[in-house]
């Protein structure tokens, strides 16, 4: 018995063998929710990749082929934008990669998964596989390594928790620093301790100009969240008024609730005591 258990081939996951006849036979699941008894050969032959859902999915508009609810979706760096054609009978769609290359995609490569980027994707794991700086080894990887990675994913891999506020809101890594970590060390330099990468304008994208070494409260300081005020016409983030005026931020907190205040009206208040 091949154990192809937890295995995914397109829309179905094997998940108990049953013997039917002479042959093994999986249960699967199929990613619509319904069960189905498929064959171990036609799952890894690719005979069979759905519970039927696939072809249904297809419908006929006008003597053209087109898969439902494809429009506008991410499939890894894929984001598609809209019905391409059919070619050798399957249906294709324009998709633009996270790192900007347009390219034709089949729906079914989309779907199962297969395809998930433009290559940038195997590019940078070559890189990684490859590398000659010897600053990502299996037990040993470099903090720098460790931050130029976490940038990376948050910007292109739409699994990553913090993908919708990097790749999500649209910023994205300069070309200088996508596919190489040397470039990336050269023009940030080592991370000085207990500091952090932080980008400049939040709403920019990850290059030399718009980086720099910071520590977690100037981090905390340049966060897209933080509410500003005016103590003495100086404009300034709260946290650091309540620091200038010497206010319990408990004690700042409860007065602005318990008397439905803004921020702004609550400082002015603790101003003129």
């Amino acid at each position: 018995m091949i154990d192809i258990r937890g295995q995914k081939f397109g829309r179905l996951e094997a998940i108990e063998p049953i013997k039917t006849g002479s042959s093994l036979w999986w249960r699967c699941k199929c990613e619509c929710g319904n069960c189905k008894d498929v064959s171990g050969t036609k799952l890894r032959n690719g005979h069979t990749k759905s519970c039927g859902c696939y072809r249904r999915d297809v419908q006929s508009d006008n003597g053209k082929r087109t898969i439902n609810e494809l429009y506008d979706k991410v499939f890894g760096r894929w984001r598609v934008i809209d019905r391409a054609g059919t070619r050798n009978g399957q249906a294709t769609w324009n998709c633009e990669c996270a790192c900007g290359i347009k390219k034709v995609v089949y729906g079914g490569m989309l779907i199962s998964g297969r395809s998930q980027s433009c290559g940038c994707l195997a590019r940078e794991k070559g890189i990684i596989a490859n590398n000659k700086h010897g600053e990502c080894k299996a037990d040993d990887k470099s903090n720098e390594w460790k931050i130029w990675r976490g940038m990376i994913k948050r910007c292109y891999t739409s699994t990553n928790r913090s993908y919708p506020n990097y790749g999500g809101r649209g910023i994205k890594v300069c070309d200088r620093w996508l596919h190489s970590f040397e470039t990336f060390l050269e023009d940030m330099g080592r991370c000085p301790e207990g500091m952090f990468l932080e980008k400049i304008n939040n709403n920019g994208d990850y290059c030399k100009e718009n980086c720099r070494w910071a520590t977690h409260y100037d981090q905390c300081r340049n966060k897209r969240t933080n509410v500003w005020v005016e103590v003495d016409g100086e404009r300034m983030i709260l946290m650091d008024a309540i620091r200038l005026l010497h206010i319990n931020s408990r004690s700042f907190y409860s007065y602005k609730n318990n008397h439905d205040l803004t921020h702004q009206e609550t400082i002015d208040h603790f101003s003129n005591r």
